[in-house]
This record gives structure tokens, sequence and C-alpha cells, in this order.
């Protein structure tokens, strides 16, 4: 690891560095930005979903309740996220209750995502009367693909190499 001018600490793949602001965009007075993090996050959402939709329309869902069986699993991988990152970090988060709700200051645990969002997915599917295991053959590899897509930006960040 590389540090770049007091900042966050970088990775180095070989002796060549990756120096690149873990901002994409950022507006003056505007108390938004997007990250690369959440830039990649999205981006692989967007294509997990897209490509689970496909592939589960060619084996017989419908595209609609194959899209509202992923918007439960995000919610629930978001939720899980949260949750699994708070509960590791338990000691700070007691402390200062009200940061559990600071999710745009950082802490989401991929765990977290991995166990909930299948979860979610799954029960809002099975109260539907889907064939919630011939559905989970169909998404499991689009939706590891949009985690694949999402940890680029930890990789820019130069955060969770290898994991």
């Amino acid at each position: 690891m590389i540090a770049v001018g007091g900042q966050q600490a970088i990775p180095d793949f070989g002796g060549i560095p990756i120096n690149i602001d873990p901002t994409l965009l950022k507006w003056d007075g505007v108390p938004l930005q997007i990250t690369w993090h959440g830039f990649f996050t999205a981006v692989g959402t967007l294509v997990g979903i897209w490509l689970a939709v496909r592939w589960a329309v060619r084996a017989g869902f419908t595209e609609d309740d194959t899209f509202s069986v992923a918007m439960w699993g995000v919610i629930g991988a978001i939720v899980g996220a949260r949750l699994f990152h708070v509960i590791d970090q338990w000691d700070f988060y007691s402390r200062d209750p009200i940061a559990i709700l600071k999710i745009n200051e950082g802490g989401l645990a991929i765990y977290g995502t991995i166990v909930l969002g299948p979860v979610a997915g799954a029960v809002y599917a099975w109260r539907k009367g889907l064939n919630v295991a011939r559905l989970a053959d169909v998404a499991s590899a689009p939706l590891i693909l949009g985690m694949g897509i999402g940890r680029i930006g930890d990789i820019i960040n130069g955060e969770h190499h290898a994991t």
C-alpha cells in the first residue's frame, strides 16, 4: 500500500500505483457527491438485475414478478449490509445509536448483502407462489456478476483487496 499526500492508502499492483480520487463527482455548494464505490455498486446492481430478469423471463417467469423479487432483494441487501456492519462495529454504535442511521457516512458489510438480499427476495417469491429454487438458480450468476462489478469501486478506493 502506498500513502498519497497524507490521504488514503492506495494499492500497489506490481509496482504500479493506482492513484485515483475516490470521489467521482462533486459539486460546489451541494452536499452530494458520487464516489467510485457508489457508482460501481449502482452499475453492478443494475447489470445484475437486468441480466437476472432476462434469464428469468427465458426460464418462464414474468418480467414483473422477477423485477419485484429483485427489488425486495435489493432492499434486503441494503438493510442486511448495514445491519451486519452495525453488529460488527457494535462497540461504536452502542455509544452513538443515532450513527446507525447515518448510512451516508459509510459502513456496509458485503456479508449482510449476501445473506439478507437473497432471503428477502426468496420470501417475496415464496409468498407470490413462485418456484424459489428455480428462480435462485437462474439469478445466482447474474447477481454474482453484479457484485463483482461493484467491487471495482472498492479497488479504486483502495479497499477490500482480495476479499
